[in-house]
């Protein structure tokens, strides 16, 4: 019998920016409060997937 492992789909949180010399990087948090990249599939931590396409977009008062 196969063992079946689920997985939980997270929608990371955009929490701020982080602005070094001219280049500015967001800073995102899984729901496990350890901090992801936008390069990542899944959370290093607690090995959700991560939902990229959920996040909800800036406004440009921010």
């Amino acid at each position: 019998m196969r063992k079946i492992k689920l997985i939980e789909i997270v929608v990371p949180e955009l929490v701020g920016y982080i602005k070094h010399g001219t280049e500015h990087f967001a800073d995102f948090r899984c729901k496990c409060d350890m901090g992801v990249e936008q390069s990542y599939n899944y959370c290093p931590f607690c090995g959700a997937q991560l939902n990229w396409r959920g996040i909800r977009k800036i406004s440009e008062e921010f």
